[in-house]
């Protein structure tokens, strides 16, 4: 019986030092706080960076992103306006090696362009702007978790806290749901900085889709704490793998909704 005690004891004592102790006296708001101080989020109005990689690109509104081919893209560039609401997507897919379908010599990048703002959604080709009204969900998702897009979700929406051990450390998990769109946890570390974000958010014809968005290889841009390196799985496949390249925090972006699709037709 002693020495099993002694070894409880010890073990307590083992979690106690991995125990981010002046994080665990912390209540939601108060880890919240500290993780918008320490990665610049709290003043961040606007955010726009630049990368390459692979990606799930959209190409039906409202398609599911884990049934979506993935593609080689040389530029990916989220823009983001937080008071607005707004995300536009910009991604150049590189041209397939020896495309039997392509002409010779006709080999091309391919361009495509989504944006969310508010309650619309929709897409751009060439001039041409058209609904994509079955996307909006998917869209403001993925703008409220982005690194500080979801620390701002998180207190807006009055966050819960848990203390969860993962990989032999302690993270604090907060958890929200942003009303009528998706819920989602965020796994914050001992530097306060955005590592995961479990999320769910309904799929059409499926109930729901689980989403797994991890960053990592934070650099300081200025202002603000920014991954270098962007994934995310859909229902446990692959979906985004983005190399960050560039970051341009607080630069002017303004998503206007096109009046085609404000008109009631």
């Amino acid at each position: 019986m002693v020495e099993f005690r002694q070894a409880a004891m010890a073990s307590m004592a083992a979690a106690l030092v991995l125990l981010p102790l002046k994080a665990f006296s912390l209540d939601a708001a108060g880890v919240l706080r500290q993780a918008s101080h320490a990665m610049g989020a709290t003043d961040l109005h606007s955010l726009r960076y630049v990368g390459s990689g692979t990606a799930a690109v959209s190409g039906q509104a409202g398609e599911p992103a884990s049934s979506r081919p993935m593609r080689k893209l040389s530029r990916y560039v989220r823009s983001i306006n937080y008071e607005s609401a707004s995300l536009s997507e910009e991604a150049t897919e590189q041209p397939a090696a020896g495309g039997a379908s392509a002409p010779s010599g006709a080999q091309s990048e391919r361009r495509g362009s989504t944006f969310v703002s508010g309650p619309y959604a929709w897409n751009v080709a060439g001039a041409a702007a058209s609904s994509a009204a079955p996307a909006a969900s998917e869209r403001v998702h993925e703008l409220w978790i982005t690194p500080q897009g979801v620390i701002k979700a998180a207190i807006r929406n009055h966050a819960t806290l848990e203390w969860k051990k993962q990989g032999g450390r302690w993270l604090a998990a907060v958890s929200f749901a942003e009303p009528g769109r998706f819920n989602a946890t965020a796994y914050i570390n001992e530097k306060f900085l955005v590592e995961k974000i479990e999320s769910r958010l309904p799929a059409q014809g499926k109930g729901e889709t689980t989403l797994v968005t991890s960053y990592g290889e934070y650099q300081s841009f200025g202002p603000i704490m920014f991954p270098m390196r962007i994934r995310q799985t859909a229902d446990g496949q692959e979906v985004l793998d983005i190399t960050v390249r560039e970051t341009q925090p607080n630069t002017p972006i303004n998503i206007t909704v096109p009046e085609s699709l404000r008109t009631p037709r």
